[in-house]
């Protein structure tokens, strides 16, 4: 049994492809980052019937990732000419439909029969990293504002979180020391933590550069089943946030998601209205 991780956009028919690749034996998990980082990991099948550039910034990702490079890509669908774009970056990748889908996974698992009409490397060569690879910078480093050359405080950050930022741009580096460092991101898991140290953190860094990270409603905690972890507690909410920040000078200059189980919020310095 391979342990499969897809990447899909259309639910209902996300359905119907895990339960080709259940059918056929495997394990298969929709979008489940968690799982991608186990070594369990076998193959990772992405759609391109929906967003096709997405799901090639996706794979182009998995190569950047030493963890994930010689996964199998098994791509899904889409229209010719942009499953062609996919195959220049990606020329040593599995290109299948869903009819064929268990066919395609059993070849591009690791003792699979190759196929060469695929244009497949041949087992045991290195996968192909496309041009430009080496500068391509994850999702989550652009989302977070991490930059070349930054010094990052990263403050109880889970064990993942670093996996989860992929190679780091040249010059940048992460420290758990605050002070001294040009960006911070502080893991919180209650209004209390937070209470108790925001006027530290924000004092130790540059203005408007302190990320605050709390747990999402019902997220799975550390070793914790879902339901039970910190997300389930935690009062933590956006607004919690941006209202304790606000007597402090300071708003909400972004928001975004970190993960399954984070979302983080910038804490910039407040623009003042007329009046006020």
């Amino acid at each position: 049994m391979a342990h499969i991780f897809v990447v899909h956009w259309r639910p209902a028919e996300a359905e119907e492809l895990l339960d080709r690749l259940r059918q056929a034996g495997h394990h298969a998990r929709l979008d489940d980052w968690h799982l991608l980082r186990k070594e369990t990991t076998d193959a990772v099948v992405i759609s391109l019937d929906r967003s096709p550039a997405h799901g090639r910034v996706v794979g182009v990702y998995l190569r950047q990732l030493k963890r994930t490079r010689h996964l199998p890509l098994i791509f899904l669908g889409g229209l010719p000419a942009k499953v062609e774009r996919v195959r220049r970056s990606l020329p040593d990748a599995h290109y299948t439909s869903l009819e064929d889908l268990s066919a395609t996974v059993a070849r591009a698992l690791p003792g699979g029969a190759s196929d060469s009409a695929e244009g497949s490397v041949t087992r045991g060569d290195l996968p192909v990293v496309p041009k430009g690879m080496i500068d391509y910078q994850s999702p989550l480093l652009k989302k977070l504002n991490m930059k070349a050359g930054m010094r990052v405080a990263t403050i109880a950050a889970p064990p993942e979180f670093e996996e989860l930022l992929g190679d780091l741009p040249e010059g940048m580096r992460l420290q758990e020391r605050v002070r001294g460092a040009d960006l911070g991101i502080w893991f919180v898991h209650s209004l209390e933590e937070l209470e108790a140290g925001l006027d530290t953190f924000i004092h130790q860094l540059p203005p408007g550069r302190l990320w605050v990270a709390w747990p999402k409603k019902g997220a799975r905690g550390a070793g914790g089943a879902r339901g039970s972890g910190w997300g389930a507690r935690t009062e933590l909410t956006q607004n919690v946030v941006r209202d304790l920040a606000t007597p402090r000078g300071l708003g909400m200059a972004k928001i975004c998601s970190i993960d399954a189980t984070w979302t983080a919020m910038l804490l910039g310095q407040k623009r003042i209205s007329p009046g006020e």
